[in-house]
């Protein structure tokens, strides 16, 4: 054996299979940490009959069930006020299944405002957070660019990202509501074709990772594999000391 293939075999890789093991799990727990990382995921989506334009979404005070609130075609106008049908239709927010469905002809009033940007959808019942829309215009195409974002009722903060949209757009086609807890959120963008639900896994600032499963786990698995490093290196130089 030539002096080089001797190197090449002191410097190789050597570890133990509990090593091994080890980083496995690790690598798999990194994934999991990050694929859970988001404060707000999107938990579930309801898909919509497209029978009307939302005008309201609402909670019920457990947060199990979803009122969806939207006004049909108009039947007749006069002055500011339209004659149409207010239909009402109930959803089981977790298993995606509509519990009742009920229409009415009414009467509204109809003044339409473009309103400026950023626009507040909704705040929280505790007042520590709100959805705001903000939108921007994405050169050089006239198209505007959307921000659904959750932010922080006291200052104003950015908290996290729960969509973002792309066109031609009015600010009345974005619907947002809380739930009683604040732990969840529905919304509903351009189309009125489907509501999506948003519940919070963790706080939004960068300590919130303390309260996910997988950032301990992480931590404890590094934890382990740095130790079984160690393990593995002051028994190699044992068993080479032996050798000598």
């Amino acid at each position: 054996m030539t002096s080089t293939a001797r190197r090449i075999l002191r410097w190789r890789p050597r570890f133990s299979l509990r090593t091994l093991a080890v980083f496995l799990l690790l690598m798999t727990s990194g994934v999991g940490l990050w694929w859970h990382w988001e404060p707000w995921p999107k938990t579930s989506v309801i898909n919509l009959e497209n029978d009307g334009d939302i005008r309201e979404l609402r909670f019920s005070s457990g947060a199990r069930q979803l009122v969806i609130t939207a006004h049909s075609r108009t039947l007749s106008q006069s002055g500011d006020r339209l004659h149409l049908f207010r239909i009402t239709r109930t959803y089981d927010s977790e298993a995606n299944e509509r519990l009742s469905r009920t229409e009415e002809e009414v009467w509204i009033e109809h003044h339409y405002v473009e309103p400026e940007s950023p626009l507040e959808l909704c705040r929280a019942k505790d007042g520590k957070r709100t959805i705001e829309m903000r939108f921007e215009q994405v050169p050089p195409a006239p198209a505007h660019h959307f921000l659904v974002l959750v932010k922080n009722g006291q200052d104003a903060r950015d908290l996290a990202i729960l969509d973002e949209w792309h066109g031609y757009f009015s600010a009345s086609d974005f619907h947002a509501t809380f739930s009683p807890n604040g732990r969840a959120v529905a919304f509903s963008g351009p189309g009125n074709i489907s509501v999506s639900i948003y519940r919070r896994r963790r706080p939004e600032w960068w300590w919130g990772v303390f309260w996910l499963w997988e950032f301990w786990l992480t931590a404890a698995l590094a934890t382990a594999f740095v130790w079984s490093l160690v393990a593995d290196r002051r028994r190699l130089a044992r068993a080479n000391g032996a050798a000598a």
